[in-house]
């Protein structure tokens, strides 16, 4: 929806009582591609067309859903159609996962259609794509919820080499992908109070390399502290930090724990929980547990970031219930292949404190 056309929504809403339609936030993050109506007529058509094959091989389940996509398409204009001749209907909404049978191999999928009149839910024998639709949403329209029981959680050990990088595509997935966001992040952050240089904390922080990379080329940051638990990492970081004399901090505290905050003489404009509130790192009643102690620390239109590779831990549904405002929810990145593009999505939540 361009401007004019918001606009005009907003002046129907209004005349009818309604509550005005949400203005997308200055702090979520852009769709890949553009969205023009040409193409939104186009994808109306994709979409009418998978709806009409579910509805015409509807299953009963074969196998409990995996990962589930929920897109929220309220403010988008797009449409489907139960059959060819058919009058369009507005899709609010649409839920999607595979279905994995016991080996881990894909046996149906799961689809849920949020339209004007109710939602409809089906279960397809065939493996279903809609990579296409997700070009064009920003990371406030989507999300991915994952199924229990989470994964292992890693050991003592492992926590030690995890600021490195467990594997060289985790590496290059935090170095490429998810900390130029971060920082282009902080950098919306400074902008919008150019008179208040920030004060970040990087809530374990590992080795320091996104500390680093913020005190380098952000220079609205006054100062970042790093905490973390390992000491091996912590080595790393405190080297990192004498290159910064004074602007980086490196100190010792367990993430987890009561008193993470404590070494804190004033409250942090900003809070980075670069892969630490995800599966794999902390059980959820950890996370929801370190959640509220950053919301408690920061100020009012304080933020944190909570970008991962792992698995998400919570979902924008338990930060909203803590008081956090969501402006974002996904990140979404185009990659070249040799076979051409695909998609590759991470969690990224970015949580004001209103």
């Amino acid at each position: 929806m361009n401007r004019k056309e918001r606009r005009a929504a907003e002046r129907a809403s209004e005349r009818a009582g309604r509550p005005p339609v949400e203005r997308p936030s200055d702090l979520s993050l852009p769709a890949p591609r553009p969205l023009t109506d040409a193409l939104t007529a186009s994808l109306s058509e994709m979409l009418s067309r998978m709806y009409q094959f579910c509805r015409a091989n509807r299953q009963p389940p074969q196998a409990p859903p995996d990962v589930t996509w929920n897109l929220d398409l309220a403010e988008r204009s797009f449409s489907v159609r139960p059959s060819p001749d058919a009058a369009p209907e507005k899709l609010r909404g649409l839920t999607f996962a595979h279905c994995l049978d016991g080996a881990k191999e894909i046996v149906g999928s799961r689809l849920q259609f949020e339209l004007d009149s109710g939602a409809e839910t089906y279960c397809v024998r065939h493996r279903v794509r809609f990579d296409a639709l997700q070009h064009y949403l920003t990371g406030r329209e989507f999300e991915r919820t994952f199924p229990r029981p989470a994964p292992p959680l890693i050991d003592a050990a492992e926590w030690d080499r995890w600021g490195y990088g467990l594997s060289a595509e985790i590496t290059q997935r935090y170095e490429t992908v998810i900390y130029p966001r971060v920082l282009e992040t902080l950098e919306k952050l400074c902008a919008r109070d150019r008179g208040r240089p920030l004060f970040v904390v990087d809530l374990g922080g590992g080795a320091g390399q996104l500390a680093e990379r913020v005190c380098a080329s952000v220079r609205g940051v006054r100062k970042v502290l790093l905490l973390e638990r390992s000491g091996a990492l912590l080595e790393k970081a405190r080297a990192r930090a004498a290159r910064h004399a004074g602007r980086l901090v490196a100190e010792h505290a367990d993430v987890t724990g009561d008193t993470v905050f404590d070494l804190l003489e004033e409250a942090p404009d900003v809070i980075i929980a670069c892969g630490v509130v995800a599966a794999q790192v902390m059980d959820e009643a950890q996370g929801l547990r370190v959640v509220r102690r950053c919301f408690e620390r920061l100020p009012q239109r304080g933020v944190m970031l909570v970008p991962s590779y792992s698995p998400a831990l919570l979902s924008s549904r338990e930060y909203e219930a803590m008081g956090f405002t969501v402006h974002n929810k996904t990140l979404s990145v185009i990659q070249s292949t040799p076979s051409g593009e695909f998609l590759e999505t991470n969690d990224f939540y970015i949580l004001e404190k209103p």
